[in-house]
């Protein structure tokens, strides 16, 4: 029986790369899904009325817009936050598994450590975004009363959980913090169960994960159809199916399948030499499965490139009738949409994002392709800032409404559809820049300082002499840090 050696240099060009390639790829899909959020956003923008609080009398043009294919893009922008929770399972995974690795503390502890970390990295912003709305409501402009009474339920992050904390305008987005906060409320424990005491996955991970998301997603169905009736109106879905963490789960398990998955792959690498048996006969029998695997390799990489194309068309928040989806569905139909496209979006998403990370650089054209682009520098300053923007975002409303009034960039009743055309990508270009501007003071004096501490917290909770542990970062860390976590 001969012996195939594959020398330890042949296997250089299959290597994972680096963490700071490894961020960059997840900083241009972290900046892409920032850029959709806006999208939906500054649309809206649009046909509201900033000092009434009431969306304007478009007549026909609002109608028209919103049933063409080209206007779906922004119109499914609330699908960026599918994306920060796919972002987010992936990147809190590998976190929790090098805590695990530094740490030899008990459980209890680096669960403690770990939500100490996530907690100073989300919670200095809301307490900004907080402040700020009620010195908006000191304003003759706003409204104090629509900014007091749910200040609490945004402090203790369970915003999502409480409907009146959601009317405040400046801070509807903050939904999602809640709502991620309290899913690595369970992330440390479902890691545990998930991974073996030597940091690989155990066989059934995987499985498990599937189990969970599909739990989820019958969830979500009977949030639609076995809850009291829930008609198709403008605030269709009802709230509990778009900011419930039960219901969210699916896209974020993605996540962590990702990073399991992306570890996994990352040790092969590792081997100096490749042993293969020579038997023909066994050869010929191994070919058969290997096909077979290639088959379904292929056949999920084209599947998850469809469903992303199709999230430019679809989501699970479609607008009321007349509308693009109810054109072309019925109701029921587009309930069914409603509930699987966000768990079916996340494992295409993971899907995309695992072959980009994998696929050495000058092979694959495609998925080589998409990886530059991903890593591009364009998007860095974006990344760095994503939180921050998101977060402050609808404090740009109030500053972008009285330009646009200005510069004659709003919809009226007398707006053609030619002319709301050209003015939208203006007013989103405005949106991105002054979200920017009022979060770059907001990450530098606020954010930072807040990682920062939620490092030096964690670290003297740990101390137990292991190897220094970095919470993993959520921008590209500096050349000095290439190898290490930022918070």
């Amino acid at each position: 029986m001969g012996k195939l050696f594959v020398p330890a240099q042949d296997l250089k060009d299959l290597r994972i790369r680096s963490d700071t390639d490894w961020l960059r790829v997840l900083d241009g899909a972290r900046a892409l899904a920032l850029l959709w959020t806006f999208a939906l956003h500054s649309l809206l923008l649009e046909t509201w009325d900033v000092e009434s609080q009431k969306r304007r009398d478009l007549e026909e043009t609002w109608d028209v817009m919103k049933r063409q294919w080209w206007a779906q893009l922004p119109l499914q922008g609330n699908t960026g936050v599918d994306a920060f929770f796919v972002l987010s399972g992936c990147l809190m995974t590998r976190s929790y598994e090098k805590l695990r690795k530094a740490s030899k503390q008990p459980l209890w502890r680096r669960y403690a450590v770990f939500l100490l970390c996530r907690f100073f990295r989300l919670w200095p912003m809301v307490c900004v975004a907080v402040m700020a709305s009620l010195l908006m409501g000191l304003l003759p402009c706003c409204a104090w009363s629509a900014r007091w009474h749910s200040i609490w339920a945004h402090l203790l992050l369970v915003q999502n959980l409480d409907v009146e904390s959601l009317k405040n305008p400046d801070l509807t987005v903050l939904w999602s913090i809640g709502t991620e906060m309290q899913i690595y409320l369970i992330t440390p424990a479902l890691l545990e169960l998930l991974l073996r005491p030597t940091g690989q996955r155990r066989i059934w991970a995987f499985f498990a994960l599937g189990c969970i998301s599909i739990l989820s997603t019958v969830f979500r169905f009977w949030l639609v159809f076995g809850s009291p009736d829930n008609p198709i109106e403008r605030t269709w879905p009802p709230r509990p199916i778009y900011a419930n963490p039960l219901s969210r789960l699916s896209p974020y398990l993605s996540g962590i399948a990702l990073q399991l998955a992306f570890a996994e792959r990352s040790l092969a690498p590792n081997a100096t030499t490749v042993i293969a048996s020579a038997d023909s006969t066994a050869s010929r029998a191994a070919e058969i499965p290997r096909a077979a695997m290639a088959s379904a390799a292929v056949f999920s990489d084209v599947a998850a490139l469809g469903v992303l194309l199709l999230s430019l068309l679809l989501g699970q928040k479609p607008e009321a009738a007349p509308s693009f989806m109810f054109d072309h569905f019925s109701q029921v139909v587009v309930k069914l949409i409603a509930i699987l496209f966000p768990p079916i979006y996340g494992w295409a998403l993971a899907r995309v994002l695992f072959r980009c990370l994998t696929t050495p650089r000058g092979r694959s054209l495609p998925w080589s392709a998409l990886q530059l682009f991903l890593a591009s520098k364009i998007w860095r300053c974006l990344a760095t800032l994503s939180y921050s923007a998101y977060v402050m975002q609808q404090f740009a409303v109030q500053p972008l409404a009285r330009l646009m009034k200005e510069l004659d960039l709003q919809w009226t009743a007398d707006t053609s559809v030619s002319e709301a055309i050209w003015r939208y990508p203006v007013v989103l270009l405005l949106w991105t820049l002054m979200s920017c501007l009022i979060a770059l003071p907001c990450h530098v004096i606020i954010e930072k300082p807040g990682i920062r501490l939620g490092r030096i917290l964690s670290q003297r909770a740990l101390g137990d002499g292991g190897a220094p542990w970095r919470p993993h970062s959520e921008g590209v860390p500096r050349a000095r840090e290439v190898g290490n976590d930022e918070a």
